[in-house]
């Protein structure tokens, strides 16, 4: 992946910053931009240069676009630029377009000062695949269960006959465990859980209550406290123990993993990404 990338966005200086997006023509002469990591992005009228973080990009026809290929939490700002932009003349002039979706400008704060946990985080992320594992769905597995606070008993929970048999259509068998529900509703939409070490990757809680809101003194959600949230897949991700380790000492990593879940699943509990 190429680290930085020097583009000239002029004419849509004002739609970048309001949709987190950059577009350009799917030709040779945008080739050089392909697979940045940042954009430094040029206006000349106002004389400005910013550097934006880039999350994804993606190719798609400018006349009708597949959103099924987008990320359902950045479909609504696609489709908000793709309408502003088409009223702009300049903008979009091919076939299709490359769009990169970029980090939103509060999100990037983050990623400064850069400490080792900083960059720790950073480098993980950029190799995202490697060190975490996501559902491939976003559902509720059992509404009002909270985590068990004894973490060495093995019958915190008790499973209806329902539940023991969508359990058992998936190939799985109740877990009594505190955290158990959480895993099984990983494993029930879809995740994959390797194993290291001899155990499973740990199912990670994105909201632990830890974190304040952006722009708030309000703190985000504490999933395992809440019933509609502890055992809900949106929530969830299996971590290599390295990046377990390193996402509960880097809030830029634990912050990227919630901007995940939201891309993917729209899970946003505190409408941190939505209201945005």
């Amino acid at each position: 992946m190429k680290s930085g990338v020097k583009v000239l966005a002029t004419k849509t200086w004002d739609l970048v910053q309001r949709h987190d997006l950059y577009s350009c023509p799917e030709t040779e002469s945008y080739e050089y931009i392909r697979g940045a990591h940042s954009l430094a992005l040029y206006s000349r009228r106002l004389s400005r240069l910013v550097v934006r973080l880039v999350d994804s990009e993606i190719t798609l026809s400018t006349d009708r676009p597949d959103l099924r290929r987008v990320p359902s939490g950045l479909q609504a700002s696609l489709l908000a630029y793709l309408v502003e932009a088409s009223t702009t003349p300049g903008i979009l002039t091919a076939s299709s377009h490359r769009f990169y979706f970029l980090w939103p400008d509060w999100l990037q704060c983050y990623a400064t000062p850069e400490t080792l946990e900083t960059s720790a985080g950073l480098a993980l992320w950029q190799e995202k695949d490697c060190w975490f594992r996501w559902p491939k769905e976003s559902a509720l597995l059992k509404r009002g269960w909270t985590r068990h606070p004894d973490g060495s008993r093995t019958g915190c929970y008790r499973y209806d006959t329902e539940l023991k048999r969508r359990l058992e259509q998936k190939n799985l068998k109740p877990d009594g465990r505190n955290n158990g529900p959480a895993i099984l509703s990983f494993l029930m939409a879809g995740g994959e859980r390797p194993v290291s070490g001899g155990e499973g990757w740990p199912i990670h809680h994105i909201y632990d209550g830890q974190a304040r809101i952006p722009n708030t003194q309000g703190r985000i959600l504490h999933a395992v406290r809440e019933g509609e949230h502890f055992t809900h897949a949106g929530g969830l991700v299996a971590l290599h123990p390295a990046a377990h380790f390193v996402v509960h000492r880097s809030e830029l990593l634990a912050w990227l993993l919630r901007w995940e879940a939201f891309r993917r699943f729209k899970y946003d509990p505190n409408n941190v990404f939505s209201r945005a």
